[in-house]
């Protein structure tokens, strides 16, 4: 008895071309892909970190981080996350320790289990149930609060409409 025959796959001796060899396509810089990203500082977790941070879009803290944090639009500790030192950014978002001085030009939002110790210097404070805040407290001067400056352009519309 013989064996059926198998139908086989015929030899191609194509090579794919890569992107660039290919008329009309464009291919991007590895920075332009990052986009934001490229400023994203994510310091993983069993990660230890000493020293000064500066000019980074966002801080994620999974591990352990004890720095002067500046020039940054967010930090974001995460649960099981540690940073010990001074920070001045535009948002916070603590799940994790914060132990320090903080100064949010904008948000400080504490979620559940999330603890922060010291200075704290906010425009706006979110703390969720179950969220530690322990220390001194400062509201910090706004040029103009959101919903007020509303309420000033839609009276001033009708005074003059």
């Amino acid at each position: 008895m013989s064996k059926p025959a198998i139908p086989q796959m015929p030899f191609r001796t194509e090579i794919p071309r890569r992107a660039p060899d290919i008329p009309a396509t464009q291919r991007k810089s590895p920075m332009e892909n990052l986009g934001s990203e490229g400023k994203k500082l994510v310091v993983g977790r069993d990660i230890r970190l000493n020293g000064a941070i500066s000019s980074c879009d966002c801080l994620v803290v999974e591990g352990s981080v004890e720095a002067n944090l500046s020039e940054t639009r967010s930090i974001v500790v995460a649960k099981g996350g540690t940073f010990t030192g001074t920070a001045t950014v535009a948002n916070a978002e603590i799940s994790g320790l914060f132990e320090g001085e903080l100064v949010a030009t904008d948000t400080v939002t504490v979620h559940p289990g999330g603890i922060v110790r010291g200075t704290i210097q906010y425009a706006n404070l979110v703390s969720e149930r179950g969220a530690v805040i322990e220390g001194s407290l400062g509201l910090l001067s706004r040029k103009a609060d959101p919903v007020r400056a509303l309420i000033g352009q839609s009276n001033a519309a009708e005074a003059n409409g």
